[in-house]
């Protein structure tokens, strides 16, 4: 089991939960922007995502003018 911390594309962090099967078929993949498809729980009266799909997309440098 692995936990990981995001910020989503308004600048706000979620916590997320990633069991064994999915951690087998998706694994971190390093730093980067990741696309996470999950179920929103609530733990302790936290919201999170339990992870079922998640992959790392490509990502371009900024250019240099």
């Amino acid at each position: 089991m692995n936990f990981g911390t995001f910020t989503d594309v308004q600048g706000e962090f979620f916590d997320s939960v990633h069991f064994p099967p999915s951690l087998i078929s998706y694994p971190f993949r390093g730093d980067g922007i990741y696309l996470v498809l999950g179920k929103v729980v609530e733990e302790f009266g936290f919201p999170g995502i339990e992870v079922e799909k998640m992959a790392r997309m490509p990502f371009q440098a900024n250019s240099k003018d």
